[in-house]
């Protein structure tokens, strides 16, 4: 299915994924996901998770403010009345709900405006045929809540307020992650292609970024946390940069797994796999609780796994071989769970994965946590 709105990509320059519908509708989802699980789990959200669901209105407003523009064929602007206005009400919102003093609180609404709509029109520009309209928004919007919350742990971190091994552990994954993304900007940025100075930037992050703040927040050596995160990453910038040695052997390997859906220059179908299956688990606000004092429900943290792994597999086998019905101009059949929990969600979820051509691995999961969490 082409693009709804070729006028929208023209006017400012972007080209989507090819033969996929805009998927606006997928902006939603993320947000939507976080709120909701606040809204059902009050007691046992952290006082983080509760900012980052305040966040997410924020960014569910943006989005709607992209939606308006996206509809009257509109160039994107970053600065615009509607993006101020939803800046201001955020932040607001931020002082009244949790009391913040008005610098933290105006940033949090500028992370949830201003950045997420200037990290959704660069994916979209740079990124050429690799996302629709949708499927770059959720993009963004999980780029702006990892920064969010890793900025706050770290703050958290600096007061000695983290204990636990999960507190850690997670401080230590999400420190990484950042270590990451900044070789990823300085290398775009400054036009890092050869190797020397590609692994000299590298080791320079590496030490300045991410081990010695970490030496400092916690008092102990993160290396054995972070160098399974840190070389598992690297491989997907070494392949899009085509650094040598490894370049040129990882971009053979990806031209030999894509499918229809790896236009551009990323390999996006694993990871989607993976943050499909891992999605709910991520943003739930207690995973680990499994006491009945918080009426806890295993069913959301399983809403990856049972509808990408159990459910696509089962369409996949069960319809090719069995299925008699398919829907116009798609080769999926709808099948349905004989579980009465979970009839409806597979239901919903059978009737998006035969219709929408935005990519099921990602929106599916977060469709089905909405509707059992």
């Amino acid at each position: 299915m082409p693009s709804e709105t070729p006028g929208f990509l023209i006017i400012n320059d972007f080209k989507t994924r090819p033969n996929a519908a805009d998927g606006v509708w997928v902006l939603y989802l993320l947000p939507l996901s976080l709120i909701i699980s606040t809204i059902k789990h009050p007691i046992i959200a952290t006082p983080t998770y509760k900012l980052a669901s305040l966040l997410s209105t924020g960014l569910l407003l943006t989005s709607a403010v992209i939606a308006v523009q996206k509809s009257k064929n509109q160039r994107l602007k970053i600065i615009n009345t509607w993006t101020i206005l939803v800046l201001l009400l955020t932040s607001v919102l931020f002082h009244v709900c949790f009391h913040k003093d008005w610098l933290f609180c105006v940033l949090s609404g500028v992370a949830s405006t201003l950045i997420y709509f200037k990290i959704y029109i660069f994916v979209l520009s740079k990124f050429e045929e690799c996302f629709t309209l949708g499927e770059a928004g959720l993009i963004s919007q999980g780029v702006v809540i990892v920064i969010y919350i890793a900025t706050i742990n770290v703050m958290n971190s600096s007061q000695g307020s983290y204990k636990s091994n999960v507190q850690i552990s997670t401080l230590i994954i999400q420190v990484g992650l950042l270590g990451i993304g900044t070789i990823a900007v300085m290398a775009y940025n400054f036009k890092i292609k050869s190797a020397k100075a590609f692994y000299i930037t590298t080791f320079a992050v590496i030490t300045l970024v991410i081990l010695l703040p970490l030496h400092m927040l916690l008092n102990r050596s993160p290396v054995l946390w972070i160098l399974n995160l840190i070389f598992s990453d690297l491989t997907l910038i070494l392949r899009i940069l085509y650094i040598p040695p490894l370049g040129p052997q990882l971009q053979d390997g990806f031209a030999v797994f894509s499918d229809e859906k790896d236009r551009g220059i990323l390999a996006l179908t694993p990871i989607y796999l993976l943050a499909g299956c891992s999605l709910p688990l991520w943003i739930h606000p207690s995973p680990c609780d499994v006491t009945d004092s918080a009426m806890f429900n295993l069913s959301p943290l399983l809403s990856g796994l049972l509808s990408v792994g159990l459910g696509d597999t089962a369409a996949s086998i069960v319809g090719s071989n069995y299925g008699k019905h398919f829907w116009p101009d798609y080769l999926e059949n709808v099948t349905f769970e004989q579980y009465r929990k979970l009839y409806f969600s597979v239901f919903v979820g059978s009737l998006v994965e035969a219709r929408t051509t935005q990519v099921d691995n990602l929106v599916l999961p977060l469709i089905m946590y909405i509707m059992l969490i």
